[in-house]
């Protein structure tokens, strides 16, 4: 990231707009990783577009009925969360000058942060310790 940013102070005109990136993946294999990379090997069911979209209408329309507005139309918005839209890094690298490479390490030093940052009074702080199992029990304020 720092070298993109250096590249855009010394390269590009105010105002140009660069997608920053190097590797394109699925939602489900970053989920993945992160759930290795924290010592929980997990399988990530993803579940078919149809059937979250179906789920987004009958919000809407619950929504509808108590005469409240989310602020998104969820059905639209469900499709723009399940497209799968990838960059081309090579433009943005060309112009502003940064290496590929790098995720996986990124990955793991995020998840040995995040681990590092458990509070044992009020169990994890960490998204991904909580991702596994829930502790959540009904009528329980959520941590």
């Amino acid at each position: 990231m720092a070298q993109a940013i250096s590249g855009a102070v010394e390269n590009c005109a105010h105002g140009a707009h660069y997608p920053i990136g190097g590797e394109n993946l699925p939602w489900s294999d970053l989920l993945a990783r992160f759930a290795r990379y924290a010592g929980r090997e997990k399988k990530v069911v993803t579940l078919p577009d149809w059937l979250v979209t179906a789920g987004a209408a009958i919000l809407k329309a619950f929504h509808k009925v108590q005469g409240v507005e989310s602020g998104l139309n969820p059905v639209q918005f469900i499709k723009l969360q399940t497209a799968e839209t990838y960059i081309d890094p090579e433009l943005s690298r060309s112009m502003l000058g940064y290496e590929l490479g790098g995720l996986d390490e990124a990955l793991k030093e995020t998840v040995r942060v995040c681990l590092n940052k458990q509070d044992p009074a009020r169990g994890s702080s960490c998204l991904i310790t909580k991702f596994p199992t829930c502790n959540y029990q009904p009528g329980t304020a959520r941590g």
